[in-house]
Protein backbone atom coordinates (compact mmCIF):
# COMPACT_ATOMS: atom_id res chain seq x y z
CA UNK A 1 0.00 0.00 0.00
CA UNK A 2 1.48 3.21 -1.03
CA UNK A 3 1.11 6.41 1.53
CA UNK A 4 0.09 9.74 -0.81
CA UNK A 5 0.79 11.81 2.08
CA UNK A 6 3.83 12.26 4.09
CA UNK A 7 3.04 12.77 7.46
CA UNK A 8 4.97 14.49 10.28
CA UNK A 9 6.52 12.50 13.63
CA UNK A 10 4.19 14.80 16.00
CA UNK A 11 0.81 13.85 13.55
CA UNK A 12 1.98 10.38 13.51
CA UNK A 13 2.60 10.65 17.20
CA UNK A 14 -1.30 12.16 18.16
CA UNK A 15 -2.58 9.73 15.70
CA UNK A 16 -0.79 6.69 17.66
CA UNK A 17 -1.96 8.61 21.47
CA UNK A 18 -5.47 8.67 20.06
CA UNK A 19 -5.43 5.65 18.52
CA UNK A 20 -4.50 3.87 22.55
CA UNK A 21 -6.90 6.25 23.71
CA UNK A 22 -3.87 8.12 25.85
CA UNK A 23 -4.63 12.01 24.28
CA UNK A 24 -6.47 12.98 27.42
CA UNK A 25 -3.99 12.07 29.54
CA UNK A 26 -1.22 13.58 26.87
CA UNK A 27 -3.03 16.82 27.01
CA UNK A 28 -3.25 17.00 30.32
CA UNK A 29 0.16 17.01 30.94
CA UNK A 30 0.48 19.60 28.49
CA UNK A 31 -1.70 21.75 30.50
CA UNK A 32 0.32 21.29 33.55
CA UNK A 33 3.84 22.15 31.54
CA UNK A 34 2.06 25.12 29.83
CA UNK A 35 0.87 26.45 33.34
CA UNK A 36 3.84 28.87 33.67
CA UNK A 37 3.44 30.34 30.66
CA UNK A 38 -0.71 30.68 30.94
CA UNK A 39 -0.29 32.66 34.31
CA UNK A 40 3.44 34.21 34.23
CA UNK A 41 6.57 34.40 35.91
CA UNK A 42 5.18 35.94 39.19
CA UNK A 43 2.31 33.45 39.60
CA UNK A 44 4.55 30.35 38.26
CA UNK A 45 7.19 31.12 41.21
CA UNK A 46 4.09 31.06 43.82
CA UNK A 47 2.74 27.98 42.45
CA UNK A 48 4.50 25.50 44.70
CA UNK A 49 2.26 22.19 43.26
CA UNK A 50 0.19 21.48 40.43
CA UNK A 51 -1.57 18.51 39.41
CA UNK A 52 -4.15 16.58 37.49
CA UNK A 53 -7.10 14.95 39.37
CA UNK A 54 -9.41 13.10 37.46
CA UNK A 55 -10.51 15.62 34.61
CA UNK A 56 -9.33 19.23 37.40
CA UNK A 57 -6.22 21.14 37.16
CA UNK A 58 -5.23 21.53 41.09
CA UNK A 59 -2.50 23.99 42.19
CA UNK A 60 -0.82 24.99 45.38
CA UNK A 61 -0.27 28.41 45.88
CA UNK A 62 1.32 30.30 48.61
CA UNK A 63 0.91 33.20 48.67
CA UNK A 64 -2.55 34.41 49.69
CA UNK A 65 -3.67 37.40 47.85
CA UNK A 66 -2.52 35.58 44.40
CA UNK A 67 -4.90 33.18 45.47
CA UNK A 68 -7.21 34.81 46.12
CA UNK A 69 -7.17 36.80 42.67
CA UNK A 70 -6.99 33.67 40.81
CA UNK A 71 -9.88 32.09 42.31
CA UNK A 72 -11.82 35.30 41.22
CA UNK A 73 -10.79 34.69 37.57
CA UNK A 74 -11.00 31.19 37.83
CA UNK A 75 -13.47 30.76 34.42
CA UNK A 76 -11.24 33.15 32.27
CA UNK A 77 -7.99 30.67 33.71
CA UNK A 78 -9.95 27.48 32.66
CA UNK A 79 -10.72 28.93 29.60
CA UNK A 80 -6.79 29.93 28.82
CA UNK A 81 -5.56 26.74 29.59
CA UNK A 82 -8.19 24.30 27.76
CA UNK A 83 -7.50 27.04 24.41
CA UNK A 84 -3.86 26.40 24.74
CA UNK A 85 -4.29 22.83 24.09
CA UNK A 86 -7.06 22.84 21.43
CA UNK A 87 -9.75 21.05 23.87
CA UNK A 88 -11.48 20.92 26.73
CA UNK A 89 -9.84 18.43 28.57
CA UNK A 90 -9.48 19.72 31.88
CA UNK A 91 -13.90 20.85 33.87
CA UNK A 92 -12.41 23.16 36.45
CA UNK A 93 -8.91 24.65 38.58
CA UNK A 94 -8.96 24.16 41.63
CA UNK A 95 -6.63 26.59 43.56
CA UNK A 96 -5.57 25.84 47.14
Amino acid sequence: MKRSEAQTVGEIARQLFKDMNLEDQMLQQQILDIWPKVVGPVIAKRTVERYISGDKLVVNIVSAPIRNELMMHRSRLLESLNKAVGKNVISDVIIK
